[in-house]
């Protein structure tokens, strides 16, 4: 992939880019030694997982973009599947795993470029707080990028095309120049869609060595 134009602003999405997170609720369960908890269960996507329980798309989409508390959240999640709270508590903070190895020298080269740098994420504050603390495995020390873009802070969330209208005229940086990464399709088309440079970064046990030869490819280093 060669951009048209320059890149002048490259945006990550962080779950499976720059942070390793479960693979879907199964597995955030198993982590957390809760097998088996009925009705909380598939993709961890507000958007691709849905299976059939309205309430529970609605309590997550309106957890991410920051319109219900973790409290709330994960009591009404609760009732939803017949789960006890402090079990669903448990596996929404399993979902968080750790900073892929390598981040520190992957942004230290970034800081030597022209470029600017942001992400773009559907998160929520219990897990913001996370990546945020130097003491947490899934610290991804996001003061380092120049803007961080959370879905519960600006109350825009992916694959809506307000999110991608906020970045733009947050950062004043045109579509054509700013280059997207994100794991989940939809939200890749999205950005299309409104003319960004984009990639789906597959699934890999450390996308960070693929990331570096996209962004060599891209003539962004």
């Amino acid at each position: 992939m060669k951009p048209t134009a320059p890149i002048e602003l490259v945006v990550f999405d962080l779950g499976r880019v720059l942070v390793q997170i479960a693979d879907d609720l199964e597995d955030a369960a198993a982590r957390a030694g809760l097998q088996g908890v009925a009705g909380f269960t598939g993709d961890l996507s507000a958007h691709t997982r849905r299976g059939g329980n309205a309430e529970v798309g609605r309590l997550l989409s309106a957890y991410e973009r920051g319109n219900v508390s973790t409290t709330d959240y994960a009591q009404g999640i609760a009732a939803q599947v017949g789960a006890q709270q402090a079990d669903v508590a448990a596996i929404h903070d399993a979902v968080l795993i750790r900073a892929y190895d390598g981040l520190a020298g992957f942004y230290d080269r970034l800081d030597a470029t022209a470029c600017r740098t942001a992400c773009l994420s559907n998160t929520n504050a219990a897990h913001w707080k996370r990546i945020a603390d130097p003491g947490d495995p899934a610290f991804l020390d996001p003061d380092r990028l120049d803007f961080r873009f959370a879905s519960h802070q600006i109350r825009q969330a992916k694959p809506d095309a307000q999110a991608y209208a906020y970045v733009e005229s947050a950062t004043g940086v045109r579509a054509q120049s700013i280059l997207f990464f994100d794991d989940l399709a939809e939200n890749v088309a999205a950005g299309a869609a409104r003319g960004w440079n984009t990639q789906l970064v597959p699934r890999m046990d450390n996308p960070l060595p693929w990331l570096t030869q996209q962004l060599e490819t891209a003539g962004v280093w």
